[in-house]
């Protein structure tokens, strides 16, 4: 049928993005590194014991959590624990960059937070009821836990399910070889269950995400 001048007139409908099309940026992660990149250089310049200060105060220990849960909630996402503050700072970047430039800045920041949250609270919960029936002394309230490592795997939990079919189910067992591999260098089992709940959190949110082209 030809087109007649009330259709050439009439605006044209975008169609709508395409599943898992790759967006041009990802501001979310760039604000997010440049927090992190703050917190370490200000730690760096500050000293060892003003840095491990930060670490204490920023912690989402048991204590901290009672006291001021959200406070705590972000400050630890915030601060980073051990040395190579660079190196993870870049493993940050290339975790959250490629997802949020494939999911959107809504989705990752779901993921992120999901993993972060979800992950910290089911383990620091179980340390609080247990000391409440006095099976952990009260100094496991004051355990140093900080850093974005529950988000990063809950990240890299969700990116799994934006790979073919086919490959999910291997890159899922590399993903949880890896993990197992890193706590067992650091013998922290909190930190283990911790970021094996994360992962668990970004695969559940497989149904929620863009279907891969």
């Amino acid at each position: 049928m030809p087109m007649t001048s009330a259709d050439a007139d009439r605006p044209r409908r975008r169609g709508p993005r395409r599943a898992g099309a790759r967006r041009s940026g990802a501001p979310l992660s760039a604000v997010y590194l440049l927090a992190l990149t703050a917190s370490a250089v200000v730690a760096r310049v500050a000293g060892t014991e003003r840095a491990r200060q930060m670490k204490i105060d920023a912690s989402t220990d048991v204590a901290h959590l009672e006291d001021a849960p959200g406070r705590a909630l972000v400050a630890s996402a915030l601060v980073l624990d051990g040395p190579w503050e660079a190196a993870q700072i870049a493993l940050v970047a290339a975790v959250l960059i490629p997802l949020e430039r494939k999911l959107g800045s809504a989705r990752t920041a779901a993921v992120f937070v999901g993993g972060h949250v979800g992950a910290t609270l089911a383990t620091e919960l179980p340390i609080a009821l247990a000391i409440s029936r006095q099976r952990l002394p009260e100094t496991s309230a004051h355990r140093i836990d900080v850093g974005p490592s529950f988000g990063v795997f809950a990240a890299l939990g969700a990116g799994c399910g934006q790979l073919p079919r086919a490959a999910r189910p291997w890159a899922l067992l590399g993903l949880v070889a890896g993990q197992w591999l890193v706590d067992a260098t650091n013998r922290d089992g909190v930190a283990a269950a911790g970021h094996a709940i994360a992962i668990a959190v970004g695969v559940s949110s497989w149904p929620l995400m863009p279907v891969p082209r």
